[in-house]
């Protein structure tokens, strides 16, 4: 028994623990059964300890490993080759802004050019006003001469009736409603001739 106590396999020291320190003396030969029963089983104790505090290093060991892994997951890495495309991106951008808001610069040649096409282009502009507006005009003009014949022919109508009422009654219609009334404008021709004027006025105004 003796010797198998003096065989007992010791476990490593953990990393950062303090060394243990065997205070009593080695067991010398010629000790009682009772003696070496007693220092075994110390020895044990003592091992099943250094395990337990083995196993709680491990675990306070792997929480800070993930604790470590997920703050690293969360604070984003500083990339220097996107920081300078970014830069370079923002750059480019601002040069095309002010290039873009810097005034054009032309030689007198194109800006007599330029302003010879402008002038061109407004006086087509000016030329079709003018030719819508004596397009409106003429359908103007056209729908009142329609509507004038029209006029004048219920006119000859109501005056034919009128002159055979008189003939046959002394110009007494047995019903009123017989009696030709006053000859005026449709609703339909005045509608349109409405429409044909504000054509009219904004191609004027244009």
């Amino acid at each position: 028994m003796e010797q198998e106590s003096d065989q007992l396999t010791r476990l490593p020291r953990a990393h950062g623990a303090t060394p243990r320190l065997d205070t009593e003396a080695p067991p010398t030969r010629g000790l009682g059964h009772s003696e070496s029963t007693f220092s075994a089983a110390a020895d044990d104790a003592q091992d099943l300890k250094m395990i337990h505090w083995y196993k709680l290093a491990n675990e306070a060991a792997m929480k800070a490993a993930l604790v470590k892994h997920k703050r690293f997951k969360e604070v984003p890495r500083y990339n220097p080759a996107a920081e300078r495309v970014r830069q370079r991106a923002k750059w480019m951008e601002q040069v095309i802004i002010e290039e873009q808001n810097k005034p054009l610069e032309l030689d007198a040649e194109a800006f007599t050019r330029i302003m010879d096409l402008d002038a061109k282009e407004r006086a087509k502009q000016q030329e079709r006003a003018v030719e819508r507006h004596a397009k409106i005009a003429e359908m103007l003009a056209d729908l009142k001469a329609k509507e004038e014949r029209r006029l004048n022919y219920r006119r000859h109508l109501a005056e034919q009736q009128r002159q055979r009422g008189q003939a046959q009654g002394a110009g007494v219609f047995a019903d009123p409603s017989d009696e030709p009334g006053e000859v005026g404008i449709s609703a339909e021709a005045a509608a349109a001739m409405a429409r044909l004027e504000a054509l009219e006025a904004r191609a004027a105004a244009g």
